[in-house]
């Protein structure tokens, strides 16, 4: 059981200094990361309040991994798509794009996003791995490009 944090709640999970999820190894079924410097937390608006998505993935034997978030921009009434794809992901460590890793980032306002891959630090890390329990927890980092948009930074995921 977590205790509360100082930095405010999401979908009852507390928030760190940035605004993003703790890490955790319990598979408490969080997820958040930084875009362009600004807290992105897979968030939907009901009548209560913004809760979490539940985030779906998936974990098979042979290492494939896929996992994805959605959020409601309020501010553009858009929804934004970030997913994740690793293959070959069978224990703990770096998976680095293009050899193991795949990226899907959709914001309606922009469309696709499409690696930059000048940038050395797309990819992810495993830091607990777990197929029988179906938890995976780690980090990960990109840098998407859209012609039509800014370009996405997106760290402390």
């Amino acid at each position: 059981m977590s205790c509360g944090s100082p930095f405010g709640e999401a979908g009852g999970h507390p928030l760190d200094s940035l605004g993003l999820p703790y890490a955790t190894t319990e598979g408490l079924n969080t997820m958040g990361c930084l875009i362009n410097g600004e807290p992105w937390l897979p968030l939907k608006e009901n009548i209560f309040g913004d809760i979490v998505y539940h985030i779906p993935f998936s974990l098979t034997g042979d290492g494939t991994l896929n996992l994805y978030g959605k959020h409601k921009n309020l501010e553009l009434n858009k929804n934004e798509t970030l997913r994740i794809a690793g293959f070959d992901v069978l224990s703990i460590g770096n998976y680095f794009y293009p050899s193991t890793t795949s990226y899907f980032v959709d914001f309606e306002s922009c469309g696709d996003f499409s690696i930059d891959t000048t940038w050395a630090h797309n990819g992810f890390t495993i830091h607990h791995l777990s197929f029988e329990n179906e938890i995976v927890s780690g980090t990960f980092e990109m840098r998407v490009v859209n012609p039509d948009c800014d370009t996405l930074t997106i760290t402390n995921g």
